[in-house]
């Protein structure tokens, strides 16, 4: 199933990129490719795939011979517009897909402006979340994109083509609901993912498990573009026990004292907010860090042999080993950031944290940070109000 939100017209010409390269596979009786394109400008391109907008649900058909820049799919279902940020219409493009061509496991390709968790002002208010609608300027929520798979019965294989979604709050918020999760942890320069190498491998070996799949989409995925960047692949299924263990973890760090998580906050690699990251003001808003580089340096920093220091480092050596063995099962980096960080220093999933600038924390951060499954199961409010301290 491809979500193609192409109705940003920055972005309108990937979502129809996508659907081509698509139909260089196309169904067969091992895989049905459905999507639902989504256009804001109507624009061609330099393809001959007509001007019109709105969406359409196509049934994916492999290319004709010399008939690779249209459309070459059945169309089954158009509407002269719908808001792509309404999660009720991914809902109804996913019930739909399932009751046309019910499938033994499901693939769900989410392509659209991305930020995160981010989700601080009422809406319209720009881009946020995913599945950003270029008109109504209405996204998909953390909280919506759970509800929405729950509704639906779950799936599979969930793949972000969106910018900054491989976050622990927004994977932990679908854990129950998706067994798999590919994303970035950074801005994503997109086309990124090989979609006709796998597509052409879940059609050519129908019996690879989700997890094999996932790996195979983040070692061939395209990170040449820009400065580099990180995509990764996340299992959901023990995420509950890495919780307990956090939980646990920042229970330990708020008894001591906040000088250490105040003096690693200024050094941790850090992710783009908006596309003008490289001014200064925005180094010093982002707010997203990579999780295992914040409690690999957080515990390296930490000296002497009182008893309280022995158990934050060995719990967090712990949670660093959960977190390549049990969580991320597939990193992919390339690259530097714009402060000059190798993005290697990225392992997989990113995590909130104070800005370096305290002062530019979102209003209304924590009232929203306290509806996510994950600040409920772990309480990781209290590290970043520790990280707020001067």
């Amino acid at each position: 199933m491809m979500w193609l939100n192409g109705s940003s017209s920055d972005i309108e010409v990937v979502a129809l990129y996508d659907l081509l390269v698509a139909e260089t596979v196309g169904s067969n009786s091992n895989v049905n490719i459905v999507a639902q394109l989504s256009r804001g400008t109507g624009n061609s391109y330099s393809w001959d795939v007509g001007n019109w907008t709105g969406a359409k649900r196509y049934y994916v058909q492999k290319d004709q011979p010399n008939q690779t820049n249209v459309f070459n799919s059945l169309e089954l279902w158009k509407s002269d517009a719908i808001d792509t940020g309404d999660y009720k219409e991914l809902v109804g493009f996913i019930n739909w897909s399932k009751q046309n061509f019910p499938a033994e496991n499901y693939v769900l390709i989410m392509f659209g402006h991305g930020s995160g968790m981010e989700d601080f002002l009422p809406r319209p208010s720009g881009i946020k979340a995913t599945s950003f609608d270029g008109k109504t300027n209405n996204y998909i929520s953390v909280v919506e994109m759970e509800k929405t798979l729950r509704e639906t019965g779950g799936i599979d294989l969930l793949v972000y083509e969106s910018c900054l979604m491989q976050m622990m709050e927004a994977a932990y918020q679908l854990k129950d609901v998706a067994k798999v999760i590919v994303g970035s942890e950074e801005v994503m320069h997109i086309p990124s993912y090989p979609y006709a190498v796998f597509l052409g491998l879940l059609s050519e070996q129908p019996s690879i498990t989700i997890e094999q799949a996932a790996q195979f989409l983040v070692k061939n995925s395209d990170l040449s573009r820009g400065n580099g960047g990180t995509i990764s692949a996340l299992k959901t299924q023990r995420m509950t026990d890495f919780a307990l263990k956090l939980n646990k973890w920042v229970q330990l760090v708020s008894k001591s004292g906040a000088g250490e998580v105040t003096a690693v906050n200024k050094h941790l690699i850090r992710f783009r907010i908006r596309s003008n990251f490289e001014e200064a003001e925005d180094r010093q808003l982002a707010f997203f860090v990579d999780l295992y580089d914040l409690i690999e340096n957080y515990t390296d920093s930490m000296t002497g042999n009182f008893s309280e220091t022995v158990a934050i480092k060995q719990l967090g050596s712990e949670l660093l080993k959960f977190l390549s063995d049990e969580i991320v099962i597939a990193n992919k980096t390339q690259g530097r950031t714009s402060e000059d960080i190798p993005y290697n220093r990225a392992k997989g999933v990113s995590i909130a944290l104070a800005p370096r600038n305290p002062a530019l924390l979102p209003k209304g951060f924590f009232e929203v940070y306290s509806g996510f499954n994950f600040e409920q199961d772990t309480n990781w409010s209290a590290f970043i109000k520790r990280s707020l301290l001067p």
